[in-house]
């Protein structure tokens, strides 16, 4: 007792304005902010009393203060609030930073007591493991680090210190490094390239600056006037032509006999690798040729990488040579193999050569998936597989069930408080382990919060039941629909583009400032305006409704428009703009399918693919007999006026 009433006579002292009558949740709001100032012993008398109260939420004080003392918290300290606040998604996040600090100490007989009660995939506390196991001469477990060097793009501090055990040993070789390199610029991962780069000794303060010249600006390359000489300067001006020859293959060809010259024939054949792949994301018609004589030379020297093979097979898929898709699919990976888009590409291959018992046996199982590729797929069989899918409404025990769960009250209590980042964890942690029926009544609840985003995505996850209503539900329907008549468009497609977007989050906002529902840039909606004569749209009121979905239904009428009405293409042209569209234009009509699979941006490729599928979802929401998938994408061709429209688009957006 008299403890209790010295910590609240300091409490008291300290915190003048939390007297006893304060709200728990503005003294829990008020510990977010000691948290954030790292004021580690004023956090403890706040914790102290959310705790004496019984607050829901007084485990995220305990949480933080533990954080703030990471370095001197004894392990007693971990283990109490592991066991206590098991249920918490934070739970495994101390036992992550307990392990690593047990591998800071190299107390390793107890890091792996822990570790062996540890269920979370953690790169940094799985390379403290293994370099822990090699400490106590363990002889797999760097090897077993090479698997982490070769597959990750991004490795946490933790792992420096594992690959240098690696080098030590000479299990990590220079050429392991030099491989590494190649593939971190070939994935245009640079900041991991630039950590790579410092393992390779030798390496000159003049290299290292060309390095930095050449991945900020491959362009760079045309003003050197030398030949490369060292081996990283010729794994630079690979990296650069490769580069320079998606965007502008006639100033590459100038250059490439200087750089080809300086080259030794492996370092040649992977230079043609790159050449390969650029010519199909141009979409060269003499892509695949290229890929072929790349093989048929020398095919034992260099295997062609996962991207080469990708871009391989979308060559043959463009040029409808249905026995080259098939071998370059067979060339794949079995894991590659494995995914979506090349089940049905080698169905389709099948098809196309009128082998449908083969074709048939890839789709019948693919067709169970509900998504882009499953859909095409069971359209493809027709009735022989199609099926209802089973729906399922959760009754109001089943929602006041899922009301009743913990960590989901928690959810919607750090939401109310304005913790969204947190409510979302507590979210993502609280479904993971449901089951379908329990999935859709939580995306109900989701839903009754005004949660679209978090209901789709929860209603998403259902693997046999499904809601639609829930995934692809309708709201601001008035205005959608409203809109979509002034520009005499489809309101499923309205509707489709705007899950993509924003799943319906009225205060999204992207890294470019994208605003709204219907995500319209600034620079967009200045354009409309003045077009107009909109004197009601600024920046400031981008995010409310009625403003954004006029925007964004203009836009897209626009978009249509300048492209002859081709769906898939003013869709790709919303993403990823007018310009780009035009350089991705078709000589002859093309299937909108074979189109969408070949655009180039890998993010616009999924985005045309997405907002169609969702459109053909929302066409029967709306009660619509609408085409199928396939019949959406349609056909493609170029039209003679889309450079003069998108000219003009870009005139005005300036």
């Amino acid at each position: 007792m008299r403890f209790n009433l010295l910590a609240l006579t300091f409490i008291i002292f300290c915190f003048p304005s939390m007297a006893a009558s304060d709200k728990p949740d503005d003294i829990f709001l008020r510990a977010r902010t000691l948290y954030q100032q790292r004021q580690l012993n004023e956090l403890k008398q706040v914790a102290d009393k959310l705790e004496s109260e019984q607050y829901l939420l007084s485990p995220y004080v305990r949480y933080w203060q533990l954080l703030l003392n990471l370095n001197d918290a004894q392990d007693i300290e971990f283990e109490s609030l592991i066991q206590q606040y098991a249920d918490f998604p934070f739970a495994e996040k101390v036992k992550s930073e307990w392990l690593k600090q047990l591998a800071k100490r190299q107390q390793w007989d107890k890091f792996f007591q822990v570790y062996q009660r540890y269920s979370h995939e953690d790169m940094g506390v799985n390379c403290s493991a293994l370099l822990g196991r090699a400490t106590q001469n363990d002889a797999l477990a760097l090897v077993e680090g090479k698997e982490i060097w070769q597959d990750q793009t991004e490795w946490p501090s933790q792992c420096q210190a594992l690959f240098d055990a690696m080098q030590q040993r000479q299990v990590l070789s220079q050429e392991d490094i030099w491989k590494k390199l190649r593939a971190t610029l070939r994935e245009q991962q640079i900041s991991t390239a630039k950590m790579v780069l410092s393992r390779l000794p030798a390496i000159s303060s003049s290299q290292q600056k060309k390095f930095e010249r050449y991945t900020q600006s491959p362009q760079e390359i045309f003003k050197n006037t030398t030949k490369p000489e060292t081996r990283l300067e010729r794994e630079l001006a690979i990296y650069a032509l490769s580069r320079m020859a998606k965007r502008d293959w006639a100033q590459t060809q100038k250059i490439m006999p200087k750089i080809q010259s300086a080259l030794d024939t492996e370092e040649s054949r992977y230079l043609d690798m790159r050449l390969a792949v650029a010519a199909a994301f141009r979409l060269d018609e003499a892509a695949y040729s290229m890929f072929e004589k790349l093989e048929t030379s020398a095919p034992e020297m260099l295997k062609l990488d996962d991207q080469a093979l990708a871009w391989k097979a979308r060559a043959a898929l463009r040029l409808r040579q249905w026995d080259s898709l098939i071998a370059s699919i067979r060339e794949m990976p079995k894991k590659m193999q494995e995914e979506a888009v090349w089940r049905y590409w080698l169905a389709r291959a099948y098809k196309e050569k009128r082998e449908t018992a083969k074709a048939n046996a890839i789709w019948v199982t693919l067709a169970k998936e509900r998504n882009y590729y499953g859909v095409l797929a069971e359209e493809e069989m027709g009735d022989v597989v199609r099926a209802p899918t089973q729906q399922f409404t959760p009754s109001e025990a089943d929602v006041e069930m899922a009301k009743s769960m913990a960590g989901l009250q928690r959810a919607i209590e750090l939401d109310r408080l304005g913790l969204r980042w947190e409510s979302r964890i507590e979210w993502s942690y609280a479904i993971k382990s449901m089951n379908d029926k329990q999935l859709l009544a939580a995306a109900e609840l989701a839903s009754r919060q005004g949660w679209l985003d978090v209901a789709i995505n929860t209603a998403e996850k259902t693997q046999q039941l499904h809601n639609d209503g829930l995934k692809y539900p309708l709201p601001y329907r008035e205005v959608v629909e409203g809109f979509s008549r002034n520009q005499q468009l489809d309101a499923a497609w309205v509707y489709g583009l705007s899950r993509q977007e924003s799943r319906f989050n009225l205060n999204a906002r992207s890294g470019v400032g994208a605003s709204g529902m219907m995500q319209v840039m600034p620079a967009t909606a200045k354009w409309i305006a003045k077009r107009n004569g909109w004197k009601d749209v600024r920046a400031d009121n981008l995010h409310q409704l009625d403003t954004n979905v006029k925007l964004g239904t203009y836009y897209l009428r626009y978009t249509l428009d300048s492209f002859s009405g081709q769906t898939p293409i003013a869709t790709a042209a919303y993403n990823a703009g007018p310009g780009r569209v035009r350089s991705w234009a078709t000589v002859q009509p093309m299937e909108g399918a074979i189109y969408a699979e070949t655009i180039p941006i890998l993010e616009t490729r999924v985005y045309v693919q997405k907002v169609m599928l969702n459109t053909y979802f929302y066409m029967q929401r709306l009660g619509k007999q609408g085409p199928s998938l396939k019949q959406l994408l349609g056909k493609v061709s170029n039209v003679e006026n889309w450079q003069a429209k998108d000219v003009q688009i870009q005139e005005m957006m300036e």
